[in-house]
Formats: C-alpha cells, sequence, structure tokens
C-alpha cells in the first residue's frame, strides 16, 4: 500500500463515526459459518501496519489462528469464559511485542542512522519504546477491523506466559492481546457499558 497524499483531510461521515466509535462494542459470539479470507488479513495488516510508532519501529507482530489444531492449543490458555469463544469465532489474532524488532530499523527507519546497534544494545530502551508502540499497533487493529466491518472481541483473559510458552518460544515474542473477529452471532453484544464524562476523563492546564 502507498499513501500518495498527505493533504489535510475533512472529517469523515458520521456513519463512518458510528462504524468504528459510536455503534461498535466488543463482539463475544460469532457467525461459526463465516469465512474471513486471506484477501481481508492482507487488507486489515495493510491499515495497522500505518499506527504511529515510535521512529516507525512497527514492533507488533500478528499471528493468524487458522487451524482447529492451534485454535484448541490457545484455547487452553484462554480464561474459562474466553475458551468457547476463541474456538468458535471464524478467525483468531495473537498479538505480540516482538523484542527483536530493532533488526529492521535499517528498513522502517533509514533516517536514524545506528538506531539497529543502539537498541540492540540497550534492552530498557528497546523494550520501552517497543511496548509502547506495539500497543499503539493493538489499538489501531481493533479500528482497522471496526472500519472493515468486522464484529471484534479483543481480549486480555489468557495466560500470557502460557501462550508465549505454547507459541513464541526462544522467539522474542511476547502475547498482549487476543483478538476474535469474524461476523457476529446471535446476543454476540452486551449492553453498552458507562463511560466517563469529558470533565471526568480530562483536565485542562
Amino acid at each position: 500500500m502507498t499513501v500518495e497524499n498527505f493533504a489535510e483531510n475533512p472529517p469523515i461521515e458520521q456513519d463512518a463515526l458510528n462504524q468504528i466509535f459510536v455503534q461498535a462494542h466488543t463482539a463475544y459470539r460469532f457467525d461459526s459459518e463465516y469465512q474471513v479470507s486471506d484477501e481481508d488479513l492482507v487488507k486489515i495488516q495493510e491499515l495497522v501496519v500505518l499506527a504511529p510508532t515510535a521512529m516507525n519501529s512497527q514492533p507488533m507482530r500478528i499471528t493468524w489462528v487458522k487451524s482447529r489444531e492451534a485454535r484448541e492449543r490457545l484455547a487452553e490458555h484462554m480464561s474459562s469464559n474466553n475458551k468457547e469463544r476463541t474456538l468458535t469465532a471464524p478467525m483468531t489474532a495473537i498479538l505480540s511485542y516482538d523484542d527483536n524488532y530493532s533488526e529492521h530499523m535499517g528498513l522502517v527507519a533509514p533516517h536514524a542512522v545506528g538506531m539497529t546497534e543502539k537498541l540492540a544494545a540497550d534492552a530498557k530502551a528497546r523494550r520501552g519504546m517497543g511496548e509502547m508502540s506495539s500497543h499503539l499497533e493493538g489499538g489501531y487493529f481493533i479500528l482497522a477491523l471496526r472500519a472493515l466491518g468486522f464484529a471484534t472481541g479483543p481480549m486480555a483473559g489468557f495466560s500470557v506466559d502460557g501462550v508465549n510458552k505454547e507459541f513464541f518460544e526462544g522467539t522474542g515474542k511476547s502475547a498482549f492481546m487476543v483478538v476474535n473477529f469474524g461476523r457476529a452471532g446471535e446476543n454476540a453484544y452486551r449492553p453498552r457499558a458507562p463511560r466517563l464524562s469529558f470533565e471526568q476523563q480530562t483536565e485542562s492546564i
């Protein structure tokens, strides 16, 4: 994907805002007959990779859990409420932070000369920058799914140690979110819980 025009754009239409924010809910049940295509996965990644990350580092990795065997292995490490949701969702993604992301700095940040070596030598700085940026990409992942029309169920209810040992041992990756997505099933959504008001969440200084 290439971006050809960086000109200032007008606000998106209210229908789009409704889909991405106002009417969006976490989905808990999915239509198990619906199929997420490989083309869909490419579209998702092409949007997620545009997230703002420190020095364009892009440290998040996506593991698409496609096979039944892999889905069952993952479900073993999910909390009790999330096991069945993970087994029946059309598609599941494990989002992880890759501690080896600095290996790609020469490609993604050619303006930052020597940054590959600097980050490789400073584990604290590498992890601090990388984890923050991974979480930013995780937020973009959810927004990309909603923008493309998918019902989305992000989850933190799983054993991080268990998932890391099962899928990422020795790779430098560490899972921080599991996301089910597809088409919503019957009774997929709960009523929206209260949100903080402008006054409760913000201050002016």
